[in-house]
């Protein structure tokens, strides 16, 4: 029980150096990537800035997902500095990042999780207190927050792969002074990302492949579902697999793979004939329709909803429908951010 504690821990010790901090001579600034940067330039000074609200309820998710009820850390956008960065400013801890920076991640990634990565490992520079040593950057201290970006992103929801996606388009595997080779730093999202799935499990037993699957014939309805029950586990197994198509594992208590007739397909994990934990339905083009999280046979929990025309949703689900509020992601790169009725009745 004392590892449920150890990260509010950690943030209370932070806070407590945030309200009694000295003002610092120097002003720390830590980028995700590694090139170098003024702090004496950086949006003149840190005058004039505005605040996303968007970003600070990434942030916000980020701090209750290490189990903190209140965020510490001020958000600030900075246009036109191609980053994001963790600074200390009088007495306070700042996330700073440009929103066409983290919109060009999630564009070129395909995927949100890119850019919440970067911000969570910022955050996690600030909760290693890499911002307050005054010791400026270093290879082992990014290390260290790419470990809390892949241990924070787990608890949101993030496969490995999807808390690995900003690392894997936009870092160098060229070391530097400041900042380790990928290969390094990916190793330590993982090794962050599994301590987290250690003592959280919600991944187990789940392979994700990178690749979508092919499916054998062309469904006169795409949108349709796969069928709530699948499986009737009073059928002897022979003529079960024959019926259904589970092509590999297991599709009844397990982890497997599953192909209809018409419907599409689905790759995950199963209990009773169901889907059940995590999971992606493919489309019977093969392209993804869903991934996330599963209750007997229902959409339920996190989970991402692509649709035909191109858009995603990344959002909760219950009983196969969208619930409470989510970001809805344009082919085109707008993005709403609330409830999903409110698109729905526009």
């Amino acid at each position: 029980m004392k590892r449920l504690f150890l990260i509010p821990a950690i943030l209370l010790v932070f806070v407590s150096l945030v309200c009694f901090g000295q003002k610092q001579k120097e002003i720390f600034v830590c980028s995700y990537y590694g090139q170098p940067i003024s702090p004496e330039s950086l949006c003149l000074n840190f005058q004039g800035f505005m605040s996303n609200h968007r970003a600070e309820r990434v942030v916000d998710s980020l701090t209750k997902a290490m189990g903190v009820p209140t965020n510490p850390f001020k958000v600030m956008e900075c246009p036109n500095i191609d980053n994001c960065f963790a600074t200390f400013l009088n007495s306070e801890p700042y996330i700073i990042y440009d929103r066409d920076f983290l919109a060009r991640v999630s564009r070129i990634a395909q995927k949100d999780w890119a850019a919440i990565s970067i911000l969570a490992h910022e955050i996690g520079h600030h909760t290693n207190f890499h911002t307050t040593d005054g010791a400026g950057s270093r290879p082992e201290k990014e290390l260290q927050a790419d470990y809390s970006s892949g241990f924070y992103l787990h608890n949101l929801g993030a496969s490995l792969e999807e808390s690995q996606l900003a690392m894997k388009h936009f870092q160098s595997e060229q070391a530097t002074k400041t900042h380790p080779a990928r290969s390094q730093r990916m190793a330590a999202i993982r090794t962050g990302w599994l301590a987290a799935e250690s003592m959280y499990p919600k991944f187990k037993e789940i392979v994700k492949e990178e690749s979508a699957p092919k499916v054998l014939s062309i469904s006169s309805n795409p949108n349709d579902d796969l069928p709530e029950e699948l499986i009737d586990t009073n059928d002897e197994s022979e003529s079960l697999l024959s019926r259904t198509g589970c092509i590999s594992g297991n599709c009844v208590d397990g982890t497997g793979y599953f192909i209809h007739k018409s419907q599409g397909s689905y790759k995950g994990a199963w209990k009773n004939g169901k889907r059940h934990g995590w999971g992606i339905l493919y489309y019977p083009n093969g392209s993804k329709k869903y991934e996330g999280q599963f209750v007997m046979g229902e959409k339920q929990g996190r989970g991402t909803y692509y649709f035909e025309n191109g858009d995603w949703y990344v959002g909760l689900f219950s009983k196969n429908e969208i619930v409470g509020t989510g970001v809805y992601h344009y082919i085109n790169g707008d993005i709403f951010e609330g409830p999903y009725s409110e698109l729905t009745e526009n």
